[in-house]
């Protein structure tokens, strides 16, 4: 609920339809269970600086507990040329 709200609240400043939004969360949804089969199952609960999915802490007191940030970060640097190509090749 809290990722829809998000979404409607952003696209409407941006000038974006609720069917438009619509589309794009469920759009979403369906690349994330065609990525990861029974994502859409996994339970995500916040509260305060913590999250949890499927019952593993992603988020503790504000700070990425599942993973190397630095790594992520390294990754994302790599392939984000390929990425913008990729983007400016579909317009």
């Amino acid at each position: 609920a809290a990722e829809a709200d998000a979404l409607r609240r952003l696209g409407r400043a941006a000038g974006e339809g609720d069917a438009a939004l619509d589309a794009r969360l469920q759009g979403g949804r369906a690349l994330a269970e065609a990525l990861f089969p029974g994502a859409s199952e996994d339970r995500v609960e916040e509260d305060g600086g913590r999250v949890v999915v499927a019952g593993v802490a992603v988020v503790d007191r504000g700070r990425l507990v599942s993973a190397d940030l630095a790594e992520i970060r390294a990754r994302a640097a790599e392939e984000a040329p390929r990425l913008f190509a990729r983007m400016q090749a579909m317009k």
